[in-house]
């Protein structure tokens, strides 16, 4: 029981509730300082096995703005740029640029039970800066886990700078389903375009102007990140590095000068497309990567709409259900009814033959009800011949108890005779009268003797132990069952 239900459960959680809204195309859009790269993606697979979905982009572009512009000329700029390239895409998903991101890792105590409070109370220290918390939001991802403690990686994000994307992104008209922070992200696409399948581990470096990201991923899990300049961590480097494949990616990987360092370009893309192409696999599989700086207020409206469009989607799928049944039962009844009315015509046109042949139907099924009636009516007068030519053959002084007629044939019949006479010769001379007056064919005398006390007869003498009690069997014969059956 405890098993069906585990197959239940994961059932249930690969099924693709976004994709079933309608959720299958997302905007990623990684917003730099002086521009922006998009990549329209698109998940295609089975809704009902999220773990088996594949991705595929419907477009790719990057334009630049300036610094000084405001929210609502950038805002402008956006919505110029996507109406003139027409996407898909309803939903999107944006970063905050790295100017307001400070993410670092950490190894929080095993002693420590609530993460979170850990690190709201070491904020000033983990920032090295004093910052109240109200102007940031702190999102925790858990990297691994040990006995001495817990990998965690903490990434600070500026209030003001949330704020200012979302309205940047409500000022365009574009729905954000989330907002990811500096770099992070880009290793979603390493993790749906390489590491799935594969056991080797993979060091891959996220290289921007200021700082350079080591990520190192182990079947399918972010297991160590390091943030420093490039230099810094080719410093660091060790010889076990031979064993690992090491992949690059941003818009200065090409810069990299280290021979086994291969360049990533996710799905054919431009390596600068990389955070962009994983902000829109953060859209499509929430869990891949489960830090959302979005405000909880947005996020309510968000999953609200997603619900409301899943249920109206499910509605009319049923709805369709149930009318696709009702049409096949209607179809199915004007067949039916097209067919009979078809024979009832054939019926119709065999004119006389057709009424003929009922009327004989008729007369036929008249006829054996009558023959059977009569066949009963024969069978009770021959049993009462029967009876009443043995009773005409009896002594006065003998009665009988017990009368059975068994018929096994037209020509074989047997008789049962139990009771009881005023002594022995009465007996006798009524197996003498059935043997000689041509009744049986052959007679048996059972039994004979007093009758007792035990005997269920009732008799009118109370001196009851002179009569003699007896029992029967006699064969009628052949002649006289065929006189009878006359």
């Amino acid at each position: 029981m405890y098993r069906k239900s585990s197959l239940m459960v994961d059932f249930f959680k690969d099924v693709d509730l976004q994709r079933l809204a309608g959720v299958k195309d997302v905007l990623g859009i990684d917003i730099m300082e002086d521009a922006v790269s998009v990549v329209e993606l698109q998940r295609c697979g089975n809704p009902l096995k999220k773990s088996s979905s594949r991705f595929s982009v419907m477009q790719s572009f990057m334009f630049e703005w300036e610094e000084a512009q405001t929210v609502e000329e950038r805002a402008k700029k956006l919505q110029n740029v996507l109406q003139l390239r027409s996407p898909k895409a309803q939903w999107a998903v944006a970063n905050v640029a790295s100017r307001a991101v400070r993410s670092l890792v950490v190894e929080v105590p095993s002693e420590v039970e609530n993460i979170h409070e850990w690190i709201i109370e070491h904020h000033e220290k983990l920032l090295k800066i004093p910052i109240s918390l109200d102007q940031v939001t702190i999102g925790l991802e858990v990297l691994k886990e040990s006995g001495t403690g817990a990998l965690v990686e903490v990434t600070f994000v500026r209030n003001s700078e949330i704020d200012e994307t979302t309205l940047l992104f409500q000022k365009a008209g574009i729905e954000l389903l989330a907002i990811g922070a500096s770099s992070r992200d880009a290793v979603n696409a390493v993790m749906k375009s390489v590491q799935k399948g594969r056991e080797q581990e993979i060091q891959f470096y996220y290289v921007e102007d200021q700082r350079t990201t080591r990520t190192t991923l182990i079947n399918g899990k972010r297991m160590e990140v390091v943030q420093a300049s490039l230099e810094a961590i080719c410093e660091h480097e060790t010889n076990d590095d031979q064993n690992k494949l090491m992949i690059a990616s941003g818009r200065l990987a090409a810069d990299m000068t280290r021979k086994r360092v291969t360049l990533f370009r996710p799905w054919n893309l431009p390596a600068e497309y990389c955070l962009a192409a994983g902000l829109a696999i953060k859209g499509l599989l929430p869990e891949i990567s489960p830090v959302n700086f979005l405000k909880a207020s947005s996020r309510e409206r968000v999953a609200e709409r997603i619900s409301r469009r899943l249920f109206q989607r499910v509605a009319l799928v049923l709805g369709s259900v149930v009318m696709i049944l009702l049409l096949g039962h209607m179809f199915t009844g004007y067949y039916l009814e097209h067919r009979l009315q078809k024979i009832e015509d054939q019926i119709l046109s065999s004119g006389s033959a057709y009424t003929e042949v009922e009327l004989l139907k008729h007369q036929v099924t008249s006829l054996e009800s009558r023959l059977q009636g009569k066949e009963t009516s024969l069978r009770r007068t021959r049993t009462a011949k029967i009876l009443h030519d043995i009773a005409g053959n009896t002594p006065d002084s003998l009665w009988f108890s017990h009368l059975k007629l068994t018929e096994e044939g037209p020509q074989r019949a047997t008789v049962s005779l139990s009771g009881y006479a005023r002594s022995p010769e009465y007996v006798t001379a009524f197996l003498k009268m059935l043997k000689h007056s041509g009744l049986c064919s052959s007679v048996t005398l059972v039994r004979s003797g007093v009758l007792q006390n035990s005997e269920s007869v009732m008799l009118v003498h109370t001196n009851h132990t002179a009569f003699t009690m007896f029992e029967i069997t006699a064969d009628l014969s052949a002649n006289f069952l065929a006189e009878r059956q006359e």
